[in-house]
């Protein structure tokens, strides 16, 4: 019998070559992780999703390349799988993204179909599937293409935040897509509505996208629900100890963060760079499969607004203000220089103009079962909601003085929604039937206009 070495070697253990070869791949993946993650391995390591694909992968590559380095053979043939492994997933990257519609810049959002799953914590709004469309226009509306909107006789834009964008509703829950179900065919014209809203604008946001996007042209209305970030932005300046007052440094920055950004710019752990990964991702959500609790910003389920409430109601406790900022006033004065510079924009492009005042639960004496659920605070400083209530009645009676003075339409929104779960499932955003109410009274205002009933 032959007991050469060669033939030992070959048959038993893989050797030193061959274990730093197999190594390298979970080596790697642990490296680029925490590298791409360092700025925000807080969030990453909160994230099950995450979690789960930095050990499961890792974990059981080393199980298996720990066998098949038992014997040489099976370690070439893990090696030859991991590199063909390698090569398909690299392939079938570079084929999405081949396929993937080319960048086009000053577009609001990222043309394409996210899923989100509801969870039960926004009350008015069940839990299941919602889709957040996006068309080739980066509006949240039907399909359409540039030449097929200048054949339509009213073409609206609505522009705002995220009480405009509604990110926890789906397509056809959001009051922009309902205004146009309630109005196109008034007065025997058709109708489009866009909807450009994007979560955490304020009036510098709104100026710009007036300015800059790209199919701006395109639209003969501007609907503009505004000033729930503005006054989180005032209100947050109520600590003029803090360095770069938060606001003033938004407003400086306003052209950089207005419109969607290249995806190879995204930022997170590095499989969430990938087009593979959401493809996955999205694939999982619409068949229902999204079980996550992550708890980070603006999760799918809303579980990041859960902890935000029992966070602030205990900041009420410690650190609680009934009280308007001394500041508030000074910042009114920028406020109503950007809603003169909206005006002055839509004027300059022959635009019709409406401005609606921003609806929110606060009140007075509110019901201590509503106050629970808002989340909104001040860095440094927690507000009760009657003091956020008088905020923003300053905020909405100077939009209200400025569109009088300047001769454009101004609908008091505020005043026509019920502060309660009736229209919110928090401190402004609006649930199912809040959208409705929304609807139902923008459609009052362009059946007027337009001339007709639908």
């Amino acid at each position: 019998m032959d007991h050469s070495p060669s033939k030992s070697k070959r048959a038993g253990w893989a050797g030193k070559d061959l274990l730093l070869l197999l190594a390298a791949p979970v080596v790697l993946h642990i490296g680029l992780a925490l590298w791409t993650a360092r700025d925000s391995f807080g969030q990453f390591w909160t994230d099950p999703r995450d979690r789960l694909i930095f050990l499961v992968p890792a974990a059981a590559y080393a199980l298996v390349a720990g066998v098949c380095l038992m014997r040489r053979r099976w370690a070439l043939m893990l090696l030859v799988l991991t590199v063909l492994g390698a090569v398909v997933l690299l392939a079938g990257e570079l084929t999405l993204r081949a396929l993937k519609p080319p960048f086009v810049s000053n577009l609001p959002r990222q043309p394409g179909v996210q899923y989100i799953h509801r969870g039960d914590w926004l009350p008015g709004n069940p839990p299941g599937r919602c889709a957040v469309s996006i068309n080739q226009l980066g509006l949240r509306a039907p399909p359409i293409t540039a030449e097929e909107l200048r054949q339509k006789d009213v073409r609206i834009i609505c522009i705002g935040g995220s009480t405009t964008e509604n990110y926890y509703s789906d397509d056809a829950e959001s009051w922009p897509w309902l205004l146009m179900q309630k109005i196109d065919g008034t007065g025997g014209k058709s109708v489009y509505v866009g909807n450009a809203g994007t979560a955490g604008s304020i009036t510098a946001h709104h100026l710009i996208m007036i300015e800059q996007y790209r199919h701006m042209d395109l639209f003969n209305w501007v609907v503009i629900l505004c000033g729930i970030n503005d006054m989180g932005g005032v209100r947050d300046n109520a600590r003029p100890d803090l360095p770069d007052a938060p606001w003033h440094v938004r407003q400086a920055n306003a052209r950089e963060e207005t419109f969607f950004k290249r995806p190879f710019r995204n930022t997170g752990v590095y499989w969430r760079r990938f087009e593979l990964y959401g493809v996955m991702r999205n694939l999982l959500i619409k068949l229902g499969y999204d079980n996550s609790n992550a708890r980070q910003y603006m999760d799918g389920r809303g579980y990041w607004f859960s902890d935000l409430r029992t966070h602030r109601q205990e900041l009420l406790k410690s650190e609680g203000r009934d009280d308007i900022p001394a500041n508030f006033e000074a910042d009114l004065e920028l406020y109503r220089a950007k809603l003169r510079e909206i005006i002055a924009a839509c004027r300059a492009r022959g635009m019709n103009l409406v401005f609606m005042t921003q609806p929110t639960m606060y009140e007075e004496n509110i019901d201590p079962a509503l106050d629970a659920l808002c989340w909104q605070r001040a860095k440094g400083a927690t507000f009760t909601s009657g003091a956020l209530a008088r905020m923003m009645r300053r905020i909405n009676d100077t939009l209200m003085e400025i569109c009088a003075q300047e001769g454009v339409d101004c609908i008091d929104l505020d005043r026509r929604v019920p502060k309660n779960t009736e229209a919110f499932w928090d401190d402004c955003h609006f649930n199912i039937n809040g959208n409705r109410i929304v609807a139902d009274v923008l459609a009052e205002y362009f059946r007027e206009k337009l001339g007709g009933t639908n």
